[in-house]
């Protein structure tokens, strides 16, 4: 007998037979924590992983047949109307997409095909993006920021031969976040920069955008519904899911700590006078966002907005962290399989073996210390 149930592929922890189920769980206010596993998986491929049921423990549907909606949200924003198509279909007994004409003999058939393909490609262009612009736009994006980020980012790999026929690759330097816990990098904010900020009206938005036009800054990504979003928080737990407004507190913790350094490091750029005003202001401002409630939320909301201005940097950054510690499994399971082929090679002590060795284990070393 075949069973057919739904589960939320951003928790992984809730489960139905019913779609009107899965369909409250995914619309509901209260959003189910991400699990370390999609955290940077597009809001579109979720969503979608998640209303596509399993049968018999199998899911209808694999994660390569989403490519098309790796960097989308938009059907994450339009779930209302995806649920209303659905219902249609189901209450009316439709087998025909309304879109392209074609005809199914399964209605999970016709709802596969609207869900994973139709509705976005006729949807997505009617907002006058199609596409292929969206696939340029990414491409441009991809290559402007490799061009930018030519003198700071190395992306080749040091090739090593050993035993002959063994290449790996070692000492990549991808660029990746600074971690949200950590200080923001402001080594290329010039002081004269930092001075126009100080001495004007918005000092803390004006800050955090100066902050991010340094890419390695980026390390929050928000959601598409501006209520949640992930940060990476260190090294260790990498990317965590938080609150947009606990994400809003902590930068504006960072920005006042940030700007009254900045007031002192540039202190001899003002008179004593413009000194004690902008620290008085940094101060000011400070406490009316902390007891001034509408303030909060306008501030809160205006500090979002920022990050998600800059959020395609900080999904790239993401996917660069991705990649690393995809290579650091592939290094250390190629040196694991040179150990154990080679265990008399290893052993020998001839001067030319000496040295493969001493090679080796200088690569073992820069592993453990994670040089790469």
């Amino acid at each position: 007998m075949l069973t057919t149930k739904y589960i939320c592929y951003k928790c992984n922890n809730y489960n139905t037979n019913r779609f009107n189920d899965i369909k409250k769980h995914l619309c509901r206010k209260n959003k189910c924590n991400s699990r370390n596993e999609v955290m940077l998986m597009s809001e579109d491929k979720i969503f979608i992983m998640s209303l596509m049921p399993y049968h018999n423990n199998i899911h209808s549907i694999e994660l390569n047949n989403l490519e098309h909606l790796s960097e989308s949200d938009f059907l994450s924003k339009n779930k209302d109307e995806i649920f209303n198509e659905i219902v249609n279909i189901e209450k009316n007994n439709i087998r025909k997409c309304k879109y392209c004409n074609e005809d199914f003999k399964l209605i999970s058939a016709l709802k596969r095909h609207i869900l994973v393909n139709c509705f976005y490609i006729n949807n997505y262009n009617k907002s006058n993006i199609t596409l292929n612009n969206v696939g340029n736009n990414s491409n441009n994006t991809t290559n402007t920021t490799n061009t930018t980020n030519t003198t700071n980012s190395n992306n080749t790999y040091n090739n090593c031969d050993i035993n002959n026929n063994i290449n790996l690759y070692v000492d990549v330097k991808t660029q990746t976040p600074i971690p949200f816990k950590d200080n923001w990098d402001l080594s290329q904010i010039s002081n004269e920069r930092l001075s126009c900020i100080l001495i004007s009206d918005y000092i803390y938005s004006g800050l955090l955008n100066a902050i991010l036009e340094n890419d390695i800054n980026n390390n929050v990504i928000i959601n598409s519904d501006k209520k949640s979003g992930v940060v990476y928080m260190d090294h260790d737990n990498k990317y965590v899911s938080l609150k947009s407004k606990v994400i809003a507190e902590k930068t504006m913790e960072k920005l006042y700590d940030n700007l009254k350094d900045i007031n002192v490091k540039i202190k001899n750029n003002f008179n004593d006078i413009i000194y004690r005003v902008i620290r008085n202001n940094i101060n000011d401002k400070n406490k009316e966002y902390n007891t001034q409630k509408d303030l909060k939320n306008n501030v809160d909301n205006l500090i979002c907005n920022i990050y998600n201005n800059n959020k395609n940097t900080a999904i790239k950054l993401g996917k660069n962290i991705q990649t690393n510690d995809e290579i650091k499994k592939q290094i250390k399971k190629e040196f694991n399989r040179l150990k154990k082929e080679n265990n008399n090679y290893i052993e020998s002590d001839s001067e030319s073996d000496s040295e493969s060795i001493s090679l080796k284990e200088k690569y073992m070393e820069q592993l453990k210390e994670d040089k790469y």
